[in-house]
């Protein structure tokens, strides 16, 4: 019996169990907390904004230094410093503002992944267009 499509969306982004991982737990970690305390002098909204959200961004920085509070502490305050360095959480010239117009709309048709919108959860769906996909051997 072959399996509709409309069958597996709705198995995955409307029954509730879904697909992929959220490390967001119901209750945040004495980790997370210790985390949020050791960077708070440097943090901002726009970062935590841009991550996900205040919790989801400690919880993901964590997960990404298997839950070491040294290395995920060094891994925020460098990623805080590379978008402050460019200015990538600032305000846009007029140019800037076209430059970057013009790389996404040359960009776009390419990328392999495109937005879908928000599970009931409020988590990020995501598709593969891959219909133009060249495998070779």
């Amino acid at each position: 019996m072959a399996t509709k499509l409309d069958d597996v969306e709705n198995e995955v982004f409307n029954s509730g169990s879904g697909v992929g991982f959220d490390p967001v737990q119901p209750e945040e970690s004495e980790k997370c907390t210790e985390l949020r305390d050791r960077v708070k002098d440097v943090m901002y909204d726009a970062f935590l904004e841009k991550y996900g959200g205040e919790r989801y961004t400690y919880e993901r920085f964590l997960a990404a230094r298997n839950n070491n509070i040294d290395k995920a502490e060094k891994m925020i305050k460098k990623a805080i410093e590379f978008r402050k360095q460019r200015n990538l959480d600032g305000e846009k010239s007029e140019e800037e503002l076209e430059e970057l117009d013009r790389i996404f709309k040359e960009c776009e048709p390419h990328w392999f992944l495109k937005f879908w919108g928000y599970s009931k959860e409020g988590n990020l769906l995501t598709y593969a267009s891959v219909k133009n996909v060249v495998l070779k051997d």
